[in-house]
């Protein structure tokens, strides 16, 4: 859901920040083997309490997305 808000409208500054202290990361990612890992992997760096994306890259993030579905289906 973070990437796919991203990729539907990258200038946007609040989905580019994710607060890492909130419920929805800490069951969502925190709680995911790699979930942190993947998103500093896309670019997202610790500021604060919330892990920011700058530059988003938008064609690389619809095929982060796509693979990401794709594995989701065989789970």
């Amino acid at each position: 859901r973070y990437l796919d808000n991203i990729v539907k409208d990258p200038n946007e500054p609040k989905f580019r920040r994710i607060n890492t202290e909130g419920s929805a990361f800490q069951n969502r990612i925190a709680s995911a083997f790699g979930g942190r890992e993947l998103l500093e992997a896309i670019g997202f760096a610790q500021e604060g309490t919330f892990l920011v994306l700058e530059k988003p890259d938008v064609e690389e993030l619809k095929e982060i997305v796509k693979a990401l579905e794709k594995l989701s289906a065989q789970y």
